[in-house]
């Protein structure tokens, strides 16, 4: 850790002795995007139940930020600043290193909570068994445009997902972004986030987390998460990176995968479809090929491979997209009938 990071927890920790400690220590890491962050920090100001404090770590963004932070003039707004970008995992930690409070939430800077996020994941923890170490609720993802938001997909999760092996799958596969809430001591159990990881930092320390303790979820939506044009760590040109970082993950949680079938299809088939959309054909085959001797029985594989293959996209995919054609070229038939050329050149736009 930085010296100027210490120093502004030393700072901090000094005072907390005359603060009461708060139930939820919210993360939010940020990085040169003060206009999403203000929408982030309105989310957590805006919510029903009030004792939190927000922590707003600055990873070597620019001023923009800090002037975000004191125009709310809230003392339960902390701002945390690194001397030099060191990625999210290293933000993350430093905002947990700084929280006080007994339930940990990580929220991005361009997604925000809807109002009743902390009032129902309180209560949620409230009532849960301690064997539950942390916890996620339903999203919903929306595209940002410049004519406003549009609506991409909505997922809620039951409160308990059944059998065991697919929730392992869902919680190797959701991200910090969908609302995750951690108890304090689980993260003093597992320990911080791999700082050695730009990208899959999430799913690295949710492995880490699903191996040792219990999880459940809030069945409805109560993050709004926003895709937009600026740089995330989603985006496809950090697919090489992804790829190399994913595999590792699966080698250090080998034993693990391998007692649950589905999880290993599931995790596998994703490195196979980043590696055949950087075009890496000889190890998609290899990894569909490993697939195949370890899991002999899914018969989707051959199909996928072929898919694969040949047009670069895997079997449910071409699918679809064959569904999507035949869809469209029905509605320019029926266009053409009306003789309606403003619509037909919208769709072929």
């Amino acid at each position: 850790m930085a010296e100027t990071d210490l120093l502004f927890i030393a700072v901090y920790h000094s005072l907390e002795h005359k603060m009461k400690k708060p139930i939820f220590s919210i993360i939010i890491a940020t990085h040169k995007r003060p206009r999403l962050l203000e929408r982030a920090i309105r989310s957590v100001l805006n919510q029903t139940f009030r004792d939190f404090e927000c922590i707003v770590v600055d990873d070597a963004g620019n001023t923009g930020t800090a002037q975000i932070v004191q125009q709310f003039e809230d003392r339960r707004i902390v701002l945390l600043q690194h001397a030099q970008n060191r990625g999210a995992a290293a933000a993350y930690n430093t905002g947990i290193n700084a929280s006080r409070g007994s339930l940990i939430a990580i929220l991005d800077d361009d997604d925000e909570y809807y109002p009743t996020f902390l009032e129902k994941m309180q209560h949620f923890f409230q009532a849960a068994p301690a064997r539950i170490g942390f916890a996620w609720t339903g999203i919903r993802l929306v595209m940002d445009t410049p004519e406003g938001e549009t609506l991409l997909n909505e997922r809620v999760w039951p409160t308990n997902i059944q059998p065991r092996e697919a929730a392992y799958v869902e919680a190797t596969t959701i991200g910090n972004n969908f609302g995750l809430t951690m108890r304090k001591e689980c993260i003093d159990a597992v320990g911080l986030y791999n700082e050695t990881f730009r990208v899959c930092v999430d799913t690295e320390h949710l492995f880490r987390l699903a191996r040792r303790f219990d999880f459940a979820t809030i069945p409805e939506i109560l993050v709004k998460i926003h895709h937009h044009k600026g740089g995330q760590l989603t985006h496809r040109d950090q697919d090489k990176l992804r790829l190399e970082l994913h595999e590792r993950i699966l080698m250090e949680n080998a034993d693990f995968i391998a007692s649950y079938p589905k999880l290993y299809h599931v995790h596998y088939w994703r490195l196979a479809q980043i590696s055949y959309s950087l075009q890496m054909n000889k190890k998609g085959r290899q990894i569909l090929s490993k697939m195949w001797k370890n899991t002999p029985g899914r018969l989707s594989l051959p199909l996928d491979f072929i898919c694969y293959e040949w047009c670069g996209i895997d079997a449910a995919t071409v699918w679809g997209q064959s569904r999507a054609r035949k869809v469209l070229s029905r509605v320019r038939r029926a266009l053409y009938q009306r003789k309606d050329s403003r619509e037909i050149k919208k769709l072929d736009r």
